[in-house]
């Protein structure tokens, strides 16, 4: 999203400590798959489990093609530690048995993920939900409630806050590599440069300089 404000560290850190709800695990995986591997919310709504995991996370996320930003080229990167672990709590608590084919991040309308419901004896029996992935609408949705729970504030924040996020920090820990910044975004060094925001209490001290 045009406009859209990374998040500090300590925010991320406000953010995954305010994610609650019958479906926590979910929610802290898609969130730490967007501020950690970078992905737009559309990439990581599009992952199928077996992208990310084979009975344990794997060392790479594959980003099949039809997902990606104008499905012109596939790929794959590491995928986080952080990121792995919540993968794994997700999958082995809310989804155990899941087929690895299914979508990585299911609507909380679909069947596996629906809560189970007392019925009448011989009352018909509603029909289940499709394997459906959840919407991009539902994504932001859970963002922005995190983003509100959290008491993040100031700017404009959005889904695409985490890739960002994932963009400022991989510029900060290569010693300001926009080269490398841009291969770990998958995108290109105007693109990376139109990302990152100036720090302007840095601005002002090399003004006054």
């Amino acid at each position: 999203m045009r406009g859209c404000r990374s998040l500090t560290d300590s925010e991320v850190v406000a953010a995954l400590s305010a994610i609650d709800g019958p479906h926590a695990r979910r929610d802290k995986a898609l969130f730490l798959v967007c501020v950690r591997a970078g992905l737009r919310i559309e990439e990581a709504l599009g992952l199928r489990i077996r992208d990310a995991w084979d009975g344990a996370p794997l060392p790479r996320i594959h980003l099949p093609r039809r997902i990606t930003k104008g499905k012109w080229k596939g790929g794959s990167l590491p995928l986080h530690r952080e990121a792995a672990a919540a993968i794994d709590a997700y999958l082995n608590t809310e989804r155990p048995g899941a087929r690895a084919d299914e979508p990585l991040f299911l609507s909380r309308k679909s069947r596996s993920m629906a809560p189970m419901a007392p019925r009448a004896p011989m009352a018909p029996m509603a029909p289940m939900a499709p394997m459906a992935p959840m919407d991009p609408s539902a994504g932001w949705r859970r963002f922005k409630r995190i983003f509100s729970k959290a008491g993040i504030r100031g700017g404009t924040l959005a889904t695409h806050s985490g890739r960002k996020t994932f963009c400022r920090r991989v510029h900060d820990l290569t010693g300001h590599d926009l080269i490398a910044t841009a291969a770990a975004m998958r995108s290109t060094v105007g693109s990376v440069i139109s990302y990152l925001q100036a720090d302007s209490a840095r601005v002002e001290s090399a003004i006054l300089a």
